[in-house]
């Protein structure tokens, strides 16, 4: 979806990852979220019967579940157990919101490298993990300029943490770069 159109869907990712972003009036993207399988976006603008106030797009091949907006007010209003599950997935929505906006404002650039390459990893249960990722969707999630990513990587690469062949960044130790934020 675009940002303006009307809420018409609720989406469930199956399969791929997609990120909202925002674009200001300079053409530069800011990406706000990153989501992976197994869950739910689009839902605020459902609830605020309002227009989309973002932009969805898809980072690899992704299969998506269309839920129409009727089905899941209906859901709402008439299942208990929903409706606490679809509470709590907001809550915890908002709770990453407020660390986002804590780690940047008070983050260091390697902090914000390394959790964006966590997030961009599917938050898997494996310590090696492979991401095809354009350097400009990074540096958009991380809130940092290109040039200050590309040699934040360098240095993540120096230290034995990732490899890079070209748009593919293999995490060596995903524990390892997490630790970067203890």
């Amino acid at each position: 979806y675009s940002e303006g159109q009307n809420a018409r869907w609720l989406y469930y990712i199956e399969t791929g990852q997609v990120k909202i972003y925002q674009t200001n009036e300079y053409g530069k993207e800011y990406i706000t979220q990153v989501i992976n399988p197994g869950a739910y976006f689009g839902y605020f603008s459902i609830l605020n019967d309002s227009k989309y106030r973002n932009t969805a797009g898809c980072l690899s091949n992704t299969k998506l579940k269309l839920i129409p907006k009727e089905d899941i007010l209906g859901l709402l209003f008439k299942n208990r157990n929903f409706c606490a599950h679809f509470i709590r997935m907001i809550a915890d929505r908002a709770l990453k919101t407020e660390q986002q906006l804590i780690d940047i404002a008070y983050g260091s650039v390697r902090e914000k490298v390394a959790n964006t390459l966590i997030e961009f990893a599917k938050k898997e249960n494996i310590d090696r993990v492979k991401i095809n990722i354009s350097r400009d969707d990074l540096a958009s999630k991380a809130g940092t300029a290109k040039e200050t990513l590309i040699r934040t990587l360098s240095d993540f690469k120096q230290e034995g943490l990732i490899e890079i062949e070209s748009r593919t960044i293999l995490i060596l130790s995903l524990n390892k770069l997490k630790e970067l934020n203890s």
